[in-house]
């Protein structure tokens, strides 16, 4: 397990042997823990050696085309690193500014498609499913790894055909209505303000003030440090003590 961990961390920060015992207590009481581990050491990381260590457009995709034409993958496909996910590859990415497309006809030939590679021989031993997680979401919206996803079986096609559901606040009698990120003390998230921003924000500034640090596995303050390992069980209590945002007040 000290090996594992070790690899994993590039041998850069030694555990000591208190936090090791401590680590394999937990893993022999309930394997499955090692991946709440993971992103606390990768977490320490910075995005560059994250991406160095993720699959890159090469390893995932055999070919992509939006409107039967095919893409220039590096170019349309924005590539950026979440903790708990990997690399991501994002098509009408916001921030990719190269490469903009408008939905101009329905069905399978205005859409876009791709032909991925599972790739599971490099499968990480307690991965126990194999599939690509795709997300379907507005482009001025950021994503987590908890955020509504569909994945996507091997030896099979998909097909995903989204719809918009717009959903209006009444706010006054009902209660405060928050539109803007610039509307509550803290948010995170770089894209446009959404509940599940805003109840992120606010539990990693509950991480923050009470083990000094901010969970690595969600966007955090720039001028915050990401926990390690040695503060996992005091992240773990911020999230058992207030991890349910229906016995906190939060904006709407």
């Amino acid at each position: 397990m000290h090996h594992v961990l070790s690899t994993i961390a590039h041998v850069k920060r030694a555990l000591s042997e208190t936090i090791v015992r401590r680590l394999l207590t937990d893993l022999l009481s309930n394997p499955t823990n090692i991946k709440d581990m993971v992103p606390f050491i990768l977490g320490l990381e910075t995005e560059e050696q994250r991406m160095s260590m993720s699959w890159d457009y090469s390893d995932m995709f055999s070919w992509a085309s939006y409107e039967e034409k095919t893409l220039q993958l590096e170019r349309d496909l924005y590539k950026w690193n979440d903790v708990t996910l990997g690399n991501c590859f994002t098509f009408n990415h916001r921030n990719n500014t190269d490469a903009q497309y408008l939905g101009r006809m329905t069905g399978i030939m205005g859409g876009f498609l791709a032909s991925l590679k599972i790739n599971s021989n490099e499968y990480c031993p307690w991965v126990d499913t194999m599939g690509i997680q795709v997300f379907v979401h507005p482009a001025e919206e950021d994503i987590f790894s908890e955020s509504v996803s569909t994945m996507c079986q091997p030896g099979g096609q998909t097909d995903i055909y989204p719809f918009m559901t717009a959903y209006t606040r009444l706010g006054g009698q009902y209660g405060t209505c928050i539109k803007e990120a610039s509307q509550v003390k803290q948010y995170f998230y770089t894209g446009a303000y959404a509940t599940d921003g805003c109840l992120q924000s606010c539990y990693q500034q509950a991480c923050e003030n009470i083990c000094g640090c901010m969970d690595p596995r969600y966007p955090m303050s720039q001028t915050a440090s990401a926990c390690g390992l040695t503060q996992r069980n005091c992240v773990d209590e911020v999230t058992t003590n207030l991890g349910d945002p229906t016995r906190s007040e939060f904006p709407s």
